[in-house]
């Protein structure tokens, strides 16, 4: 569990399922630790903003139109596949198109012209194209900023660009390449500290990332959770994603509610992220708390839950 604050984009890049995961171990255990995979849930507490997962193909195809920056780093052949390309070899054309990308001995030299050029239309106000792509245009602008001389900077242009509501949530399945760029949130993981980088670090892993990603398109969906209690003065939302690691519960109690906790088999995290309150424990039907289990609750209090409480 953790609460991230986030001011300039994190590297970029993608954890490993459980099969790579073990052979990334293999070859280097000083840079990937461990065997185990790391799929996330990242449940917004601002409005956030993340790259997640490869655009759909159309995009693609649309951004290298636009974009000759971006088509001078990807080889004729690879565009001619991803325009021709169809839903049964789609991850081969997305491949393709990135490994060409990312093997590009012009990409930095790419990027600089690519954000000098976009720095221009924006100052003179002559962006054009859907709002998808300005947005796009302005995200590249922004990583440019906050990682100078990187080719990390393009990546807005491959990857989807996502702007989170508090209290929405999505899901990064392994082997989906991600970054997050601004914001405040609360992310549930497994435990691993494998990453295979990709972008906005100064050290990038090509070989293991052209072989790790997954290559599906279309970004992660963004949801509230489900309600799953609701009672007087108080209602949770769970968040489930379809993984065994972990869910995340979102509890709002209002001012003079009382929530009970129920048990769970497994060890759990209390996190409190706004307002203020105490614990107790119920005992006989009455509420008689001993001392150790009176916590006061106020913004940043965690406390660990073991199963069966």
């Amino acid at each position: 569990l953790k609460v991230l604050s986030i001011r300039n984009c994190t590297p970029c890049g993608a954890h490993p399922d459980l099969q790579s995961a073990e052979s990334l171990h293999l070859k280097d255990s000083k840079i990937y630790p461990d065997t185990n995979h790391k799929p996330k849930l990242m449940i917004a507490l601002t409005p956030f903003e993340a790259l997640v997962g490869f655009r759909r193909r159309a995009e693609l195809a649309e951004l290298l139109a636009r974009t000759p920056e971006l088509a001078a780093c990807v080889r004729p052949e690879a565009q001619l596949l991803l325009h021709t390309c169809t839903d049964a070899n789609e991850r081969e054309a997305v491949r393709s198109v990135f490994e060409s990308w990312m093997r590009s001995a012009d990409v930095v030299v790419q990027t600089r012209k690519l954000v000098e050029r976009l720095r221009g239309e924006h100052q003179a106000s002559k962006a054009s194209g859907p709002a998808w792509l300005k947005k796009s245009q302005r995200a590249v602008l922004q990583l440019a900023e906050s990682h100078p001389q990187q080719m990390g900077a393009m990546l807005p242009l491959l990857l989807n660009y996502l702007l989170v509501a508090p209290g929405e949530a999505f899901y990064v399945a392994p082997c989906e390449p991600h970054a997050y760029v601004a914001g405040e949130c609360v992310e549930v993981c497994a435990s691993s500290n494998n990453f295979v980088r990709i972008g906005l670090s100064q050290r990038i892993d090509v070989e293991a990332a052209i072989t790790l990603l997954s290559y599906e398109t279309g970004g992660p969906d963004v949801e509230f959770g489900r309600l799953a209690h609701q009672g007087p003065g108080t209602h949770t939302l769970r968040y489930a994603p379809d993984v065994a690691d972990f869910e995340a519960r979102v509890t709002t109690v209002e001012p003079g509610g009382c929530f009970e906790l129920e048990s769970f088999p497994v060890p759990s995290i209390l996190l409190v992220v706004a307002g203020s309150g105490e614990t107790g424990v119920l005992a006989h039907g009455a509420r008689s708390p001993p001392r150790k289990h009176r916590y006061t609750l106020v913004p940043g209090t965690a406390l660990y839950v073991t199963e069966g409480t």
